[in-house]
């Protein structure tokens, strides 16, 4: 009989020693009380942090043995230690956590006894925080549906339980300079379905996530979420298509295609009312140099991002504001003037205390 574990957590990390202590507190609470140690183990990967994170851990690992810990020598970047968390997984499945996500009391006795009733999976979706969930009729789909209806929401952290198989597989085959930046998770599970095609994909509402401290930690800006919300998971599925079925690459597309309204506002409203010029002017310049990948629905809207990211403030400000005052009325004025309060008060909050646990998150173009 095996004696491999059902779960792994995998949790990559780096300078967030409150943070990392708070959650591992709470995953080995939850261990403790459902009596889960011999199906779960936490995998923590330390990303060469400078803080107390090691000493934090270590002091954890030494009294539970549940919990294997790696630590870089330096910071090898932020993708390559999310890779590197999953790649140790040992278990048969692994959750992935950011080291500010929280999850509920009992939501890893669920995924427990979800996997064991479910032993055919390869992946499994916690639709629990999916604002639109008319196209789950029923446990079971499959890839093209996913990929259609759900594509950027299951590569979030929390959401995604995938066999630790499709991942090492993945970087097996093909290195790991080959995958995303942002997205590399979502190629494991894209790559492992197309390769095994009899394993099941199943959503179900497990409530795993009950809250983030993702959005207080982060500073936004435009390039970030032009990147991180489009960019990047347009080129996940694009680096991708001579590898999958054409249905499957058809369907991640499709789901941009159909979400290109909301995802362009998203970073918009960072660059017209949060970022300094040279931010707009670097969002401005990455749109321009990929352009030609797109469709024409797409253009369209890139050529509009650019133009506006490119006025003066106080006109695209005055733009912005009737475009969402149309679309979504005078609470849409309200919760844009509250996102604004708030990222700028980050800013300034990380600015006087130098904090690193603040941080504007950089990725590369």
């Amino acid at each position: 009989m095996s004696n491999q574990k059902l779960l792994s957590i995998s949790i990559p990390t780096w300078n967030r020693s409150k943070l990392i202590h708070e959650l591992l507190e709470g995953l080995i609470a939850q261990i403790l009380k459902y009596n889960l140690s011999e199906s779960v183990e936490i995998v923590v990967s330390n990303n060469g942090s400078e803080d107390n994170t090691h000493e934090i851990v270590e002091e954890l690992k030494s009294k539970y043995s549940f919990i294997t810990y790696n630590r870089n020598p330096v910071n090898l970047g932020a993708n390559p230690n999310v890779m590197k968390s999953m790649e140790l997984a040992s278990a048969e499945f692994l959750i992935f956590l950011g080291d500010d996500d929280r999850i509920e009391d009992g939501s890893l006795a669920r995924i427990i006894e979800y996997i064991k009733a479910h032993k055919d999976a390869g992946i499994i979706i916690d639709s629990s925080k999916f604002k639109n969930k008319s196209h789950i009729e029923n446990d079971e789909t499959n890839l093209n549906d996913l990929l259609r209806n759900y594509y950027w929401n299951i590569g979030n952290a929390g959401v995604f339980i995938v066999r630790s198989s499709y991942v090492k597989e993945s970087l097996s085959k093909y290195k790991a300079d080959f995958f995303n930046q942002c997205w590399s998770q979502t190629q494991f599970m894209i790559l492992g379905s197309h390769e095994h095609k009899n394993n099941r994909i199943y959503v179900n509402d497990l409530g795993i996530i009950s809250h983030s401290v993702h959005q207080e930690v982060t500073i936004y800006n435009s390039f970030y979420l032009w990147m991180g919300a489009y960019y990047d998971l347009f080129r996940a599925i694009k680096d991708l298509e001579n590898i999958v079925d054409k249905q499957t690459y058809i369907s991640a597309r499709q789901y941009l295609k159909n979400n290109i309204t909301q995802l362009f506002f998203n970073f918009l409203q960072c660059g017209v009312y949060i970022d300094d010029p040279e931010t707009r002017r670097k969002t401005r310049k990455h749109i321009q140099k990929y352009l030609k990948l797109f469709s024409t629905k797409e253009k369209i809207y890139m050529f509009v991002a650019i133009i506006t990211l490119g006025l003066p403030t106080f006109i695209s400000r005055f733009l912005c504001n009737i475009f969402i005052l149309l679309l979504k009325g005078k609470a849409g004025i309200v919760k844009k003037n509250e996102f604004v309060k708030t990222e700028k008060n980050k800013k300034e909050q990380a600015k006087r205390s130098k904090s690193i646990t603040v941080r504007n998150l950089e990725l590369e173009g």
